[in-house]
């Protein structure tokens, strides 16, 4: 248990911390449904790339085994013929740098450069020769992946509440041991936006 879940449990145990969480959870949630209609309405833009692109999320903090559907996937279009590339965000990098970090065959990176998820997800798909590119800015990584590494594919790996750039599909992961039909969005409970964000999804 991370210290900020012990702390979330410790205020659930009162009346006064309920309702503080209560109200934190629905600023949260209002925040998340008011960037959506933002990007619905065009007032944020999301761009599209010239290679299909399949998104893997969840609504629920946690893992949901998204990265190891992602290595399956990659892997299965590699080995039909397929050129895919692996879009990943790049939390804990140590690295400032603005622009996408890319690992891949011949290409020079660092642990700073990647981060350790990103590392460690290239080093399972480098025997398929399967890059993967490292960015907040999805579109910049998959910009690079199309136009540098020659990707006709690309996996982005947790995206589905990244609505700055376009895709073909967007498939959500749940774990089905632990569901969430009683759960509360962030902080009160785990869900990164409310349960209805589903209907989204092109499967589940």
């Amino acid at each position: 248990m991370t210290s900020a879940e012990g702390l979330r449990d410790g205020m659930n145990r009162s009346p006064a911390g309920r309702l503080l969480l209560d109200g934190l959870s629905a600023l949260y949630s209002g925040a998340v449904a008011a960037r959506r209609r933002l990007y619905g309405a065009g007032l944020l833009r999301s761009r599209s790339l010239p290679a299909p692109v399949i998104c893997f999320g969840n609504i629920s903090a946690g893992g949901t085994g998204k990265t190891s559907t992602v290595v399956a996937v990659a892997q299965a279009l590699a080995r039909s013929g397929r050129r895919p590339a692996v879009l990943i965000r790049g939390y804990r990098r140590a690295s400032r740098s603005a622009a996408p970090a890319v690992l891949a065959k011949g290409r020079q990176f660092t642990l700073a450069d990647s981060g350790d998820e990103a590392l460690m997800l290239y080093r399972m798909l480098e025997p398929d020769g399967v890059p993967v590119v490292v960015s907040p800015d999805r579109y910049a990584s998959g910009s690079v992946a199309v136009g540098e590494l020659g990707a006709d594919v690309l996996l982005m790996d947790d995206g589905f509440q990244h609505f700055a750039l376009k895709r073909d599909a967007d498939i959500v992961l749940v774990n089905a041991t632990a569901p969430f039909s009683s759960d509360r969005v962030l902080p009160r409970g785990n869900l990164r936006e409310p349960a209805a964000g589903l209907a989204r999804a092109s499967a589940v």
